[in-house]
């Protein structure tokens, strides 16, 4: 509980820094954010087969030029299993605030560095396939690039890392890249 306080504090200095040093723009962006994962896991000679899809929605809206604070919703769909013949499916989410700064905020397209706090429900832990355990916290950090398309869509590649946050044993890193495509509700 203390690492989520200390990311609340540090989320608030950093609004309030950037804020101070750059003219405020609040609001003249809201971009709505739609973006895919697909991890297949073939074992070569055998028939264990392993697929994960990822598909994450995101709201967020500029506090600055170059800060987006927002929302994100991410399903995650398993089907079989890495290590035994199984058609099993599960279902996760994780759902999270988010953190952006636009490293060239001057320009079309964005370069984005990004920090979150999420919750859900996907456990990235033991040495097997995840599984399903409630109450998780992740720390998660990225970057991406978005290119300009039109006035109103982008589109975006990126990687992202979730750590998991409870000292859960032999977790590892939920690592994800992103092909995805934004639209802007409000542009300016």
């Amino acid at each position: 509980m203390r690492v989520l306080l200390n990311f609340y504090i540090l989320l608030l200095l950093s609004i309030n820094a950037i804020s101070a040093q750059s003219e405020l723009k609040f609001g003249e962006r809201l971009i709505l954010g739609n973006s895919l994962t697909y991890i297949p896991f073939n074992e070569d000679g055998l028939r264990n087969t392993y697929h994960e899809l990822t598909w994450n929605k995101n709201i967020a809206l500029n506090l600055t030029k170059s800060l987006y604070l927002g929302l994100s919703y991410q399903n995650i769909f398993t089907k079989g299993s890495s290590y035994i013949i199984s058609e099993k499916k599960e279902n996760y989410s994780l759902v999270g605030i988010f953190l952006q700064y636009d490293l060239i905020p001057k320009k079309k397209d964005r370069i984005l560095l990004e920090l979150s706090w999420n919750y859900g429900n996907y456990c990235t832990c033991g040495f097997r396939d995840p599984y399903k355990e409630e109450w998780i916290d992740y720390i998660g950090v990225g970057g991406s690039y978005e290119m300009r398309l039109n006035k109103f869509i982008s589109a975006e590649v990126g990687l992202y890392f979730y750590d998991i946050l409870e000292p859960i044993e032999a977790k590892y890193v939920f690592t994800q890249y992103v092909l995805g495509l934004n639209i802007d509700l409000i542009s300016k």
